[in-house]
């Protein structure tokens, strides 16, 4: 596609991008129709794949149709003899055969056996290796090496695909950065994967350049978290969403998103889209041309209604699923929630903690003062949290020096508002025992133990960390031993059976780091969005309450018990603090201070820390008093 042409001026016919070809679209893409294979709109301009394919002149009705030239059923078997005989004649003319999967190639039968690679004679009498009347046995695999060459030194023909174990690659001119984004997106939909995670090992540990690694990221981020509201757009200009395949689908969304949320030039974005797709589905980039300047065209009256009076334009605008909006608006206010919903959807700041058990900060920053790298100490509420670092370029972290502080230990990646959180799960004065609820890879368990080295200068002696997923288990080990931190117990098993788990033993703290619904980091886990159910929340918010009840008898009188979130939802945060304080179970505890206020609560704006939120709750002691 030339760069010169505009997007606004439609292609020769009229037809704005429709393909011209009479080409088989395969899945996914129109099957002819009218004109030249342009995909027939009904009244609201969609484009269709409903229609059959036109018949040409002198075709069977009942002809298998062909397939491009990474072959499939192939031709029947009387045109495969027809084009042996041909070859066979060629041959005697001292024309060599073509090779491929043009008219002249061989192509294999319906049954799945290729032809015989000399065009109708057989290998062996080639050879001059003698057959039994009528066999039509294939040579050995030893045999064949021989049979590479004929006397005059050229090589025999490979047949029409080439060797079946080593398929042709598909011809694409789609950036390198494009290509590793449309890997990815497929495997968290084929996988139901963590965005995240795999960036770290199909983008960041791959050889693109510093450039193209962050561009890949922010496709990946960006059409995880806006995956709703792209296929709303991309289902509009189609007859049916059947008519694209997920992995054409894929690679639309990559070019949706570029056109909607990205400032991209658009004939560029809709080039690459086409050529995204021809690495995937070449029959179906026509319709991937159409789709994608439709899009165009509508990305001047998106998002459809005046956002400051529509919530389903507001939650379209943001990318959010509409009941995710008004739940916002109602639980944060609309300035609140308009800007909780901007920056959910920029990149995450990069915030780091250097753990105490292994260096000191002075050491670290004096690295990255050496290695020219930029960071910032780190405030919430004018506070400084200890030990927290911001990096100001994500790359920081593929420096050689900075990748070997990470591997050692030194340093670890953690957002500052949990960084903030764990610093304040410890009471004013040091436990001689400690109970992590929820401790999965071992990161707040770290930042906990952290935190008691910088303020007593010792770890905790009684360290018990319990989560109710076994896989974790080797992880927070592994994790803890790399980072130099004592745990005494690691075990497994649901904190709803604490009493099953911890018969007799009680804590003089205890933290619930408790599963919730996670929007407070959307930034960072961007699948959340539209994988979360409306009624998940009120399903999590009574588990939450449940896990607070029965971890109360495991608080020792005096004893403090926490409990955080990462979410921002009101039935999952103030509503479970007073949910738990009027059972009998927590009419034994008060809210006691936290970070110098009645509960932690951070607010998501652009460049700032996740949103989390925690509240400490003390137990009184048997004579009535309240713990200090």
């Amino acid at each position: 596609m030339s760069e010169k042409r505009s997007d606004s001026r439609p292609p020769r016919g009229g037809r704005s991008g429709a393909p011209r070809g009479g080409k088989n679209l395969g899945k996914g893409a129109p099957r002819g129709g009218k004109g030249k294979g342009a995909p027939r709109r009904d009244g609201e301009g969609r484009a269709s794949a409903r229609s059959g394919a036109p018949r040409r002149k002198g075709e069977r009705s009942d002809a298998p149709q062909r397939r491009g030239h990474h072959g499939g059923e192939g031709r029947d078997a009387v045109s495969i003899g027809d084009d042996a005989r041909s070859i066979r004649e060629s041959r005697g003319k001292g024309v060599r055969p073509a090779r491929g999967g043009d008219a002249r190639g061989f192509r294999p039968e319906r049954d799945g056996r290729r032809p015989s690679r000399s065009g109708g004679a057989s290998a062996g009498a080639r050879r001059g290796v003698r057959s039994a009347p009528g066999s039509s046995e294939a040579p050995r695999s030893d045999e064949r090496g021989s049979a590479r060459s004929d006397a005059a030194g050229k090589r025999a023909p490979s047949g029409y695909a080439g060797r079946s174990d080593r398929p042709r690659p598909l011809r694409t001119k789609a950036t390198p950065a494009r290509l590793a984004a449309l890997a990815v997106l497929r495997e968290v939909r084929e996988r139901r994967a963590y965005a995240q995670d795999l960036i770290a090992k199909d983008i960041d540990d791959s050889s693109l350049t510093p450039e193209d690694r962050a561009f890949a990221t922010r496709l990946v981020l960006g059409v995880v978290s806006s995956t709703g509201t792209l296929d709303e757009i991309i289902n509009r200009v189609l007859d049916d969403p059947r008519d694209v395949s997920p992995q054409v689908r894929d690679a639309l969304r990559i070019s949706a998103y570029e056109v909607l949320f990205l400032d991209k030039r658009f004939h560029a974005a809709v080039d690459q889209g086409v050529e995204l797709v021809k690495s995937v589905a070449p029959p179906a980039a026509g319709l991937t041309n159409y789709v994608l300047r439709q899009l165009v065209r509508l990305r001047a009256e998106f998002p459809f209604a005046d956002p400051n009076k529509d919530i389903e334009a507001l939650a379209r605008l943001h990318a959010f699923p509409t009941w995710q909006a008004a739940l916002l608006m109602n639980d944060l206010g609309p300035e609140a929630a308009f800007e909780f919903m901007r920056a959910s959807n920029e990149p995450a700041p990069l915030f780091v903690a250097v753990n105490a058990a292994k260096t000191r900060d002075d050491l670290v920053l004096r690295t990255l003062e050496r290695i020219g790298e930029q960071f910032e100490r780190v405030e919430i509420d004018g506070v400084e949290v200890p030990g927290c670092l911001r990096l100001d370029d994500p790359r920081t972290l593929l420096v050689p020096d900075v990748k070997r502080l990470l591997k050692q230990g030194r340093i670890l990646v953690s957002d500052a508002a949990s960084q903030w959180v764990a610093a304040n799960a410890l009471p004013e004065e040091r436990p001689t025992s400690f109970l992590e609820v929820g401790s999965g890879r071992a990161t707040k368990t770290i930042l906990i133990q952290n935190g008691a080295l910088r303020r007593w200068e010792a770890q905790i002696e009684e360290y018990v960390a319990l989560d109710n997923r076994a896989f974790k288990k080797k992880v927070l080990e592994e994790r803890v031993e790399c980072c130099g931190i004592r745990v005494s117990e690691a075990l497994v098993g649901d904190v709803l059976s604490a009493d099953e788990l911890l018969p007799g033993r009680s804590f003089d703290a205890v933290f619930l780091d408790a599963p919730c619904s996670g929007l407070g980091t959307l930034r960072r886990h961007p699948e959340i969005r539209w994988r979360l159910k409306p009624g998940a929340i009120v399903d999590m918010a009574r588990q939450q309450v449940a896990m607070l009840r029965a971890l109360a008898s495991h608080v020792n009188p005096g004893g403090t018990l926490t409990y955080a979130t990462c979410t921002v939802t009101r039935m999952e945060n103030d509503a479970v603090a007073k949910a738990f304080l009027k059972t009998e179970e927590g009419s034994r505890f008060r809210l006691a201070p936290i970070a110098g206020g009645s509960c932690i609560a951070t607010r998501l704006s652009e460049g700032s820390p996740d949103a989390h939120f925690a509240v400490r709750f003390a137990r009184v002691d048997d004579g009535g008093a309240s713990c200090p």
